[in-house]
């Protein structure tokens, strides 16, 4: 009998110490390039670090990947992680891209090669992830691209390499009638390179992307190298905000205007050393000219609305959002939205799917209403985070959050530098200054004027930065789910 137990014991043990567990891979979304993510980002903690969740509950039971850094991905905070690669599919700073040129770049960044028809040079030349690298084995620099090679590389059991052009590659797929050099890693994870998977971690539209990624892998006939997805308020068949938001301007610019006039005998704003009255504030300005549901008053307001939206870039250099290529790619009747909508992911991938029914803050709840949301995390609707088309419910998770926003607020250079932004585009701004003004007053009295209008829509940057900046990643980091090794 107590050799039984003892047998069974050791069975059970066996099993614990050869689970596989695998690297994590993150995906943001188009208003993210992974500019956060560092040691002390709460998300890297939870996912990388010694002392975070997975680590003492997913990689303490099999491979801990604490061999070398992963060198594929983002290179532009200058921290690289054991056990987390982030795919900056961005670049340095928001760039105009499509979802189809980040699901290319993702492609190359796993892959280590172009899509089918595609030009590997043109996809990965863009500043910000490194595509490529090299470690030393038996006294030679050995190249690799993407992170299914450098996985090889590092953690496979017998790798072979050749020279070609002076320099050494691995190679994956040796071919039987070829000669290669090679060598063993003694604490190898991989005996084929087909073993290697990621846990994918996508936010927003990074979770279309790692969908299309896998349906090209799919027509491809390669290995798609994925084992689990966490879902961060994803939407699934496109983003319904995306059918208000040019329309959605005018009517909030009405609303500020209409509490601005309600409230001008009692509020006030402050602009560095001087405090505008709103009552000063509508003397001053044309403000009553956008004011109501006059035909004049609507006109003057879709101006406003779409020079914002056309004319003042959203990154402060070339992107705006009313041209974005990105915006175009997630509304719900896209090509890129059509292609990917009601396939199903393959089996064997199983889906932690969170979704938030409000907002955290009351900026993005404000924003919600003019999008004409219902349940939502200020962007991204509740019922377009729906994974009920794309995988089956036995193989699915469904976290309900409460309340979050849909991102970390964003670097909104003519948000941040607002004073900046309304000096250069002050030319076409003075038209909301009523009589000639010195152009230093001026520019004080609109840029107190689009304070007034943030103060309205319950938005100050400086306080929502310190009490109201709390977002879907922000809550996976505190609660993530348990995955299991196989």
């Amino acid at each position: 009998m107590n050799k039984i137990v003892f047998f069974l014991v050791f069975f059970v043990s066996l099993q614990v110490v050869s689970a596989k567990t695998y690297p994590f891979l993150y995906i943001p979304g188009m208003f993210d390039n992974g500019d956060l993510f560092n040691d002390e980002y709460a998300v890297a903690k939870t996912l990388n670090s010694v002392d975070g969740f997975y680590y003492t509950t997913y990689f303490s039971t099999g491979n801990v990947y604490d061999k070398e850094p992963l060198i594929i991905g983002s290179s532009i905070v200058n921290t690289k992680f054991q056990r987390l690669s982030v795919a900056n599919l961005l670049g340095p700073r928001r760039q105009n891209i499509s979802l189809y040129t980040m699901t290319d770049r993702l492609f190359a960044h796993i892959q280590g090669k172009s899509p089918r028809g595609k030009l590997l040079q043109c996809i990965t030349r863009y500043k910000g992830n490194d595509f490529s690298g090299s470690v030393m084995r038996n006294g030679v620099s050995i190249q690799y691209r993407g992170l299914i090679e450098e996985l090889w590389v590092k953690y496979g059991k017998d790798v072979s390499y050749q020279k070609k052009n002076d320099v050494f590659n691995v190679v994956l797929y040796p071919v039987a009638e070829k000669k290669y050099l090679s060598y063993s890693n003694a604490d190898f994870y991989f005996s084929t390179p087909d073993e290697i998977k990621f846990n994918v971690v996508a936010h927003s539209s990074g979770g279309l992307s790692i969908r299309k990624y896998i349906e090209m892998c799919l027509n491809e006939g390669i290995n798609h190298h994925v084992n689990q997805i966490i879902n961060l308020s994803v939407p699934q068949e496109g983003a319904r905000m995306n059918f208000r938001l040019k329309t959605a301007f005018p009517v909030l610019i009405n609303d500020a205007i209409a509490n601005i006039f309600a409230h001008k005998d009692t509020k006030s704003i402050a602009l560095r050393d001087k405090v505008y009255t709103y009552k000063e504030l509508i003397n001053k300005s044309n403000l009553s000219m956008l004011q109501g549901d006059s035909f004049s008053a609507k006109n003057m307001q879709k101006l406003v609305g779409d020079y914002i939206l056309y004319f003042i870039p959203f990154d402060g250099y070339h992107g705006v959002l009313g041209f974005d290529p990105a915006l175009k790619d997630l509304r719900p009747d896209s090509r890129f939205v059509q292609s990917i909508k009601n396939k199903k992911l393959p089996d064997g991938i199983s889906v932690y799917n969170y979704r938030v029914e409000k907002p955290y803050s009351p900026m993005f709840y404000n924003i919600s209403r003019y999008l004409e949301l219902g349940l939502s995390d200020g962007v991204v609707d509740f019922d377009d985070t729906f994974t009920g088309n794309i995988i089956d419910s036995d193989r699915t998770t469904t976290i309900v959050v409460d309340k979050a926003n849909h991102i970390p607020f964003p670097y909104i250079k003519p948000l941040y530098e607002l004073d900046k932004t309304i000096e250069q585009y002050y030319p076409f701004l003075s038209i909301l200054i009523k009589q000639p003004q010195k152009r230093k007053e001026g520019i004080d009295i609109v840029q107190a004027l689009f304070l007034s209008i943030m103060e309205e829509f319950n938005f100050n940057l400086e306080y929502f930065l310190a009490n109201e900046d709390y977002s879907v990643i922000d809550y996976f980091a505190d609660n993530p789910v348990t995955i299991s090794g196989i």
